[in-house]
């Protein structure tokens, strides 16, 4: 019986995110004579029958944006090239005059795939998300929002990098204006019976959905919104939120903004979601040393993404013969979350490219977990985790030298957390839409990803806290404040820390 997972994704960084994870789940079929892949493919795609009468298989996805931000992505493509793209062409049967915005050029890298030429990318040729997606999409997963219902505009970049004065693509800055935003639509048409429902009764046996939706603009108000949708519609729907961030600072004022999105976010939506974790992106001097280009989206992603679809490899394997039963979202949900009350989770993540016994305890060089953007300057919590989930992938390290990680991992964290462990012979692979920031020749990569709950959340739950509360006023003030400190009050347990420091 398959076990669907439906993914939803909000705005351009998630889209970005979400669109190496798309390449990276093409990347697992198999043709031919080749071996069986490990890798359940119903589980993320769904069947359907093309423009033509042809079956296709494409991605359970369900993909809002602004119009201008989608690029050349439209909503027919070569297996549904007879759908029309104005997803309002029944809703008037007068006469109608036309009027077309100029296309925008297919990418570079798509055009050499058209041509057969094996493509190359770099970040000055990736103007927009899916000018580097290699699967097709159903019509019905492309969600365009007119850019007229934004609000502040950014100009979009050309595929040479320089400013395209010709288009702007709109910007959601607050909490409250993604919220409203999406009651409009909803108001409008019903998002859940237009949109989801679809995808949810083609499923099987759903197991759950992954909402990928920024926590630091205005999409973070969007996601709250649709999430309380889907919790009237489907309250026991296991659901998890990727919170992916970009770089942090900028001006104090935008920092400021973004903090508040992000109490805002967690105030709203961690309540109704099973498990929510941060993606962001480290500060250069808490970052390995990789070619990575924190400007570029393109780069950002890529190491969020491969975060993200590693810790969650086991609910897409069939079962084998070390873990012989299936693996869900419920079930890591539910190792994570053995007090009931621990639905916040913090991810690390390192490659186990060429570590030994000397090295192994450093395998987890990359703390995605970031509140407050403070990395490295929060006082340390001590004391131990609620749940953890260890997920150790490729067949490049004996098992002598996986077991080495996991004790070294397991002598530094010198707790008995219960930890669910899962092994997997299948690497992180690099397809060529994904960036150069790993500086290997390798096809594909060993990974350790670590999932937790421990009291490192407190910390910063309560860094946040203070950072916020003077610049938050009347009931939104008391509400954030009382919801962070409960936060923090869960995830406070034999920790101990020095004094609290004040940069802004």
């Amino acid at each position: 019986m398959v076990r669907e997972i439906i993914t939803v994704q909000l705005g351009e960084l998630s889209n970005y995110v979400a669109t190496h994870f798309w390449n990276t789940q093409e990347s697992y079929f198999t043709y031919g004579d080749e071996e069986k892949s490990p890798v359940d493919h119903n589980i993320h795609w769904r069947e359907g029958i093309g423009a033509d009468g042809s079956e296709t298989f494409l991605p359970r996805a369900l993909i809002y944006d602004f119009r201008s931000s989608f690029g050349p992505l439209g909503r027919s493509n070569p297996l549904y090239e007879n759908e029309e793209d104005d997803p309002n062409r029944h809703l008037w049967h007068g006469d109608a005059s036309i009027h077309k915005q100029p296309l925008i050029p297919k990418s570079t890298y798509h055009a050499a795939l058209d041509a057969g030429i094996t493509p190359t990318l770099t970040s000055s040729a990736v103007r927009y998300w899916s000018d580097f997606t290699r699967p097709f999409f159903h019509p019905r997963s492309i969600v365009q929002l007119s850019d007229l219902e934004g609000t502040p505009s950014k100009k979009a970049a050309t595929s040479e990098g320089k400013e395209d004065v010709g288009t702007t693509a709109p910007t959601l800055d607050t909490f409250d204006q993604g919220r409203e935003l999406f009651k409009g639509i909803d108001a409008a048409e019903d998002v859940l019976d237009h949109h989801l429902r679809l995808f949810v009764e083609e499923c099987d046996l759903l197991q759950g959905m992954q909402l990928v939706v920024g926590g630091e603009d205005g999409w973070s108000g969007f996601g709250a919104a649709l999430l309380e949708r889907v919790r009237d519609e489907y309250a026991k729907s296991c659901v998890w939120v990727w919170m992916p961030e970009g770089p942090s600072g900028g001006k104090k004022e935008k920092q400021i903004l973004r903090l508040i999105n992000k109490a805002k976010t967690l105030t709203e939506t961690l309540p109704i979601s099973t498990t929510l974790i941060p993606l962001s992106l480290p500060s250069a001097t808490h970052l390995p040393s990789y070619s990575l280009n924190p400007s570029s989206p393109w780069h950002v992603s890529a190491l969020l993404s491969t975060a993200l679809e590693s810790s969650t490899l086991p609910t897409r394997l069939h079962p084998f013969a070390q873990h012989p039963t299936p693996t869900t979202l419920s079930d890591l949900s539910a190792a994570l979350n053995l007090q009931g009350r621990h639905n916040l989770a913090r991810l690390q993540m390192g490659l186990g490219e060429g570590r030994g016994a000397a090295d192994a305890s450093e395998a987890l060089d990359i703390d995605l977990f970031d509140l407050t953007g403070r990395t490295g300057r929060e006082p340390k919590a001590r004391g131990g985790a609620f749940g953890r989930v260890l997920v150790q992938r490729g067949d490049k390290r004996s098992e002598e030298q996986e077991d080495e990680v996991f004790k070294a991992l397991f002598d530094e964290m010198n707790d008995n957390t219960p930890t669910s462990r899962f092994k997997s012979p299948l690497s992180y692979p690099l397809p060529d839409s994904f960036p150069p920031i790993y500086q290997t020749k390798s096809p594909s990569l060993t990974v350790d990803a670590l999932l937790s709950t421990d009291a490192q959340v407190s910390v910063s739950a309560k860094t946040l806290r203070r950072l916020v509360l003077p610049v938050l006023r009347g009931d939104e003030r008391e509400n954030v404040g009382n919801a962070l400190a409960e936060i923090a009050e869960e995830y406070h347990e034999g920790w101990s820390s020095g004094s609290d420091d004040d940069d802004y």
